[in-house]
C-alpha cells in the first residue's frame, strides 16, 4: 500500500519512545529510498546495454 507508506514510516519515526528508535525509523525509511534509487539506476543501466547492442546487431547485419 504505497498510498500510505510515508505516513506510516512518519508515525514510525514520531511515535518512537526513545532515540535509538527514532533513529532506527529514519534509517530504515532512507534505506528504503536509497534501495529504490539503486534498483533505478540498475534498470537504466541494462536498458542502455541492450539498446546499444541491439544497434550493434542492427548495424552489422
Amino acid at each position: 500500500m504505497p498510498d500510505f507508506e510515508r505516513v506510516l514510516d512518519n508515525l514510525r519515526e514520531q511515535c518512537s519512545p526513545t532515540p535509538e528508535s527514532r533513529s532506527y525509523a529514519k534509517g530504515y525509511t532512507e534505506g528504503k529510498t536509497k534501495a529504490r534509487i539503486q534498483i533505478l539506476l540498475v534498470l537504466i543501466a541494462v536498458t542502455l546495454i541492450v539498446a546499444i547492442s541491439e544497434i550493434g546487431f542492427l548495424m552489422s547485419s
